[in-house]
């Protein structure tokens, strides 16, 4: 547990982009892989939407892990529905969660995305209300079951 205890979570900023895209590109089918130049704008538009949108796991100062998100207005998520990043949007839209490899089965993505879904719940509007009404996903087969365990529902 002291491990996890040592794992500091931040909000993405360009400085980061390098370790955000290798992890990408490693995690992901080339037809699935966001473009450095994708990961780019999203850590921008998070910066300027919400940085919880794009949300970084650093062991030290090694970024190990991140979540990356848009936001859609349509009320049915698809592929093209994702590559909105609608900054009025209320569904925030998960494209990638990843963790390096070497960290991958010590329970980091479970706490991550526990209290990164628990950040996104707790945002507000300046006036009161709530900032985001749903997280989506779309998920490979295989991960369903760990989405479930975290709260997803199958749509």
């Amino acid at each position: 547990m002291a491990f996890l205890d040592s794992l500091r979570y931040e909000y993405t900023s360009l400085s980061d982009l390098e370790s955000v895209s290798v992890m990408e590109s490693a995690s992901f089918h080339p037809t699935e892989a966001d473009s450095r130049n994708t990961l780019a704008k999203r850590i921008l538009f998070a910066k300027d939407s919400g940085p919880e949108l794009f949300f970084t796991v650093k062991h030290r100062t090694h970024v190990i892990g991140f979540i990356s998100a848009t936001l859609s207005s349509s009320p049915v998520v698809t592929y093209a529905s994702m590559q909105e990043n609608d900054p009025r949007g209320t569904t925030v839209c998960v494209h990638s969660v990843c963790i390096t490899p070497a960290y991958q089965r010590q329970g980091i993505a479970t706490d991550f995305l526990h209290l990164w879904i628990e950040r996104i719940k707790k945002q507000s509007l300046p006036g009161g209300g709530k900032k985001y009404h749903r997280i989506a996903l779309l998920s490979r087969p295989e991960l369903v079951s760990f989405y479930a365990r975290l709260g997803f529902r199958h749509i």
